[in-house]
């Protein structure tokens, strides 16, 4: 069996794959000139592209982000989707929170650092075999069941 001859002009297979790409690098380029471009108010400095600004205000929550789609990329792969994982974190956050401040105030990191990092991962995990039990013993569709339980864990 051979293969039918492609019927796209060469430049339109290279903006096919590509053009994404060119465009986030293009928006990239873009925002990097405005971030140099000097503020009409002189009084305050222009601090888009300082360090300060990329880790704390643009990595550091875009991170949390980036690990909840790799789980999610997993579940989709799968051919399933779920959309209770921005509450899964939430209730993961504010329980380890509510549970860390019932430490005494001179408890020792060896002490709270377990308990901050198993936690959470404790209750995403229970949150998740919820939604699994449902979508597979209920045989509910996992849309269904991922947005009755994302009320759920954000009530």
């Amino acid at each position: 069996m051979t293969a039918l001859p492609s019927t796209l002009p060469r430049s339109r297979t290279w903006i096919a794959r590509f053009g994404l790409v060119f465009v986030v690098l293009a928006m990239g380029l873009a925002l990097s000139a405005a971030g140099h471009v000097k503020r009409l108010d002189s009084s305050r400095p222009n601090t888009f592209l300082n360090r300060s600004n990329l880790v704390e205000n643009v990595a550091t929550p875009m991170s949390y982000y980036a690990i909840m789609a790799v789980g999610v990329t997993v579940v989709i792969i799968g051919g399933g989707i779920d959309i209770s994982v921005g509450s899964i974190m939430g209730l993961s956050a504010i329980m380890t929170a509510w549970f860390i401040q019932r430490f005494p105030a001179n408890a020792s990191a060896w002490t709270v650092l377990p308990v901050a990092l198993g936690l959470p991962v404790l209750i995403g995990i229970s949150c998740g075999l919820i939604n699994g039990l449902l979508i597979a013993l209920l045989r509910i569709h996992p849309f269904i069941v991922t947005l009755g339980t994302l009320s759920i864990f954000r009530g």
